[in-house]
């Protein structure tokens, strides 16, 4: 069974953590994938003032979730929270070449401030490879639908 992991940058509430294990529960549900009863195996929560916490749960799991848009702590177009730790996990999976894990957004794709992240990281993060697993990224679309987010997507929402 697949470990899953999910993560928040900040504060978490209960009622935020129930609605996103109902959701990912639907979805395991509908597509006949065993779970345990609590959905998640870990929730890392804090990992934008507990990055480390953060990565070494992100390196025991094999399935990454996160109700997140990208938009900073303090509003749009600020560098804090869900973007910076994003980020800095891309960029220690390029360096340590972590490969075959998937990230799961509760979250619609054009509801995503994809502009927020380094796309130049997302793309080197996200690429496919031809003889190994490569790093997956879906959102979660209208009618509980999983997207693969490609990097093309991705680079054409950033510019907007």
């Amino acid at each position: 069974m697949k470990k899953r992991l999910f993560i928040e940058s900040d504060h978490l509430t209960d009622d935020e953590l129930n609605t996103c294990r109902r959701t990912v529960r639907y979805m395991l549900k509908d597509a006949g994938i065993d779970f345990i009863p609590e959905v998640f195996d870990e929730v890392a929560t804090y990992a934008w003032h507990e990055g480390e916490k953060a990565w070494a749960a992100l390196l025991r799991a094999d399935e990454v979730y996160a109700n997140t848009s990208f938009v900073g702590l303090c509003g749009m177009g600020t560098y804090t929270g869900a973007p910076v730790v994003f980020d800095r996990m891309m960029k220690a999976s390029i360096d340590q070449g972590i490969t075959g894990k998937e990230v799961y957004i509760l979250r619609p794709f054009e509801d995503v401030d994809w502009d927020a992240i380094d796309v130049k990281l997302f793309a080197e993060c996200f690429k496919p490879f031809k003889n190994k697993p490569c790093n997956k990224i879906f959102t979660l679309e209208e009618g509980r639908v999983w997207h693969r987010v490609d990097i093309p997507s991705v680079r054409k929402a950033a510019k907007k």
